[in-house]
């Protein structure tokens, strides 16, 4: 995972000094929502013409008590953005946004039956459609309200311990839902 999170980091980074159509064009935000579910979130979004940009976004999933259990672990989610109002120009105005996911969670049990102690791994991958809109404000601070359906595979993998995936059901998590969200960030 690291070869792929570093080279597309510093490719980003790179991409960050060049703004060859005389507006912000780079922003990193976080989400005003996530930290209700003890989500926490940062993301970069940087456009590339006046109608598109890219965002990679990251987050950190921490502290959730399921039952016996605890389940933390992170997401990775890039995502392309075609802005529909040319005249404001990426990243501002309303967008639609295709979107991949990725989530590695880990799940520790305390008891479960005979075992005294369990342990497995949640894996995600899936990805959908946004609708949303994005202001900024004097150049600098970005506000953005974003809905739209999403789909996702879950596997449940049992490290230590037994009994864990009889106790636990994907079906929450595995088919389709709906992601939403506002977030507030800093432009450049």
């Amino acid at each position: 995972m690291k070869k792929f999170i570093l080279p597309l980091l510093l490719v980003f980074a790179i991409s960050a000094s060049t703004n060859s159509f005389g507006q912000v064009s780079n922003v990193v935000k976080t989400s005003l929502t996530a930290p209700l579910f003890k989500v926490y979130t940062i993301a970069y979004e940087k456009a590339f013409n006046p109608d598109m940009s890219a965002q990679l976004g990251f987050g950190y999933f921490g502290g959730w008590k399921i039952g016996d259990g605890k389940i933390d672990g992170f997401t990775v989610t890039p995502e392309f953005r075609y802005y529909l109002n040319e005249e404001k120009g990426a990243p501002k105005g309303g967008f639609i946004a295709p979107y991949l996911r990725y989530a590695s969670y880990t799940l520790k049990v305390g008891e479960v039956g005979d075992v005294d102690y369990g342990k497995a791994s949640l894996n995600l991958i899936g990805g959908g459609i946004l609708v949303g809109t994005q202001k900024v404000f004097k150049d600098v601070i970005s506000l953005e309200a974003f809905i739209g359906p999403a789909y996702s595979n879950a596997s449940l993998t049992v490290k230590d311990g037994t009994g864990i995936s009889e106790g636990y059901d994907l079906k929450l998590l595995d088919g389709f839902g709906v992601r939403a969200g506002v977030t507030i960030g800093v432009a450049f």
